[in-house]
């Protein structure tokens, strides 16, 4: 694992501070946050924390964010309006 790797350098002084290399990634059907915590002897302890939630709420943000930008671009674009803009005010 390449975050591990990072996290067990030779030299104490070029590995990151404790939470600084959080990875996340799909174990089985769940999204986890792996957060390295650096040992005095070398060794690295991983915290995995369950954020499937957070991953499915950011994903449906996401989603929605995708159509509206597509909702206000086919209710502009086809009538031949002019696009969506701030009013300007004269000098």
């Amino acid at each position: 694992m390449p975050a591990h790797a990072r996290c067990t350098t030779p030299m104490p002084a070029q590995r990151p501070p404790a939470g600084a290399a959080t990875v996340r990634g799909p174990v089985g059907d769940c999204s986890c946050e792996a957060h390295p915590t650096p040992r005095d002897d070398g060794a690295v302890l991983w915290w995995l924390v369950d954020d499937t939630d957070h991953w499915l709420a950011r994903e449906a943000l996401r989603t929605e964010r995708e159509r509206t930008e597509f909702l206000v671009h086919s209710w502009t674009s086809p009538r031949g309006w002019p696009p969506i803009t701030s009013p300007t005010r004269p000098c």
